[in-house]
């Protein structure tokens, strides 16, 4: 009997390289990956759920947790022990692609050794402090959001940079469009195309670009997704998809321009950049043609129906 993924992937799945200038992004828990606490050998020791890495964690939590109060809020005895009795982070979620693999461990951590007497006490952006602490053992930094999406396995609307609630997915028809990912096959790291990102914003006129055209695509089809305007957020989402293809070329992996330009002369899906991009998966919308779904790139995964 398959066993039950209980902390799921998450999928950023708008605002990506916006919300880190203060723009509105939109984040859902992805279910087809996860990952949960079982007692097994690692099928692959280097994983970072490997029991060593997952010891340098506990080691990390307990050597925070005299000056960082958030920290105390993990029974890390228990952790450690549990660790030693052979505790393992089983999960399928794929590292390197910005699903959210370090975010669900650190959301089996504090949801398996978080005392609850703290735990139940902090607020949505203390709880986000919390996992942007853990989850900086991983990549030198973090904004928490991956992890919480992956704890409270709902959407959150992004505010900003530091604010964020939980929303509703609005009832789709499944009538006007597929939501898709696309698989580069290339693993990646967050942060160099981030500070690339923010290195580049620091031109005025590319800044301007960002602030007077990304930012508004951006913002209009988050909103008209709540709301279920699909005609707005198909208009948002192209226009996403062009302004990338111009604008964001170092984070689009060689040879992928032409699937994505293909996509935009045919009319037949929109790609856009998942996460950081330069690697991982694409995100895609493709409007429903004829009554069907509009031919996808090969290797696609269809997130939602809209």
């Amino acid at each position: 009997m398959e066993r039950r993924l209980l902390f799921s992937s998450k999928l950023l799945l708008l605002g990506e390289h916006a919300i880190v200038i203060g723009s509105k992004g939109f984040a859902i828990p992805y279910p087809h990956y996860g990952g949960q606490w079982i007692y097994e050998t690692p099928i692959q020791p280097e994983d970072f759920n490997s029991k060593e890495s997952l010891k340098q964690f506990a080691d990390y939590i307990q050597h925070k947790s005299p000056t960082q109060k958030p920290f105390q809020s993990i029974d890390i005895q228990r952790f450690k022990s549990k660790i030693d009795s052979g505790l393992y982070f089983k999960s399928n979620i794929p590292q390197g692609y910005g699903l959210g693999s370090s975010g669900a461990l650190c959301a089996g951590v504090v949801y398996e050794f978080g005392k609850p007497d703290m735990i139940s006490d902090m607020d949505l952006n203390e709880l986000r402090h919390l996992f942007a602490l853990l989850e900086s053992h991983f990549h030198g930094s973090s904004s928490g959001v991956d992890p919480l999406i992956c704890y409270l396995n709902k959407p959150l609307l992004l505010l900003s940079r530091s604010e964020a609630e939980v929303v509703s997915l609005p009832e789709f028809s499944g009538e006007n469009g597929v939501i898709f990912l696309l698989d580069t096959g290339i693993q990646r790291k967050t942060g160099p195309l981030v500070n690339l990102f923010l290195e580049r914003c620091e031109n005025p006129d590319y800044r301007r670009l960002i602030d007077e055209q990304l930012n508004p695509f951006n913002e209009s089809a988050v909103i008209s997704f709540l709301v279920n305007d699909i005609p707005a957020f198909e208009e948002a989402w192209l226009a996403i998809s062009q302004f990338q293809l111009e604008h964001f070329k170092p984070m689009i992996p060689e040879g992928f321009e032409r699937i994505w330009q293909k996509g935009l002369e045919s009319g037949e899906f929109y790609l856009k950049i998942c996460g950081a991009g330069g690697g991982g998966y694409f995100l895609g919308y493709a409007p429903k043609i004829d009554n069907g779904t509009a031919n996808l790139p090969d290797g696609t995964l269809v997130v939602m129906e809209v």
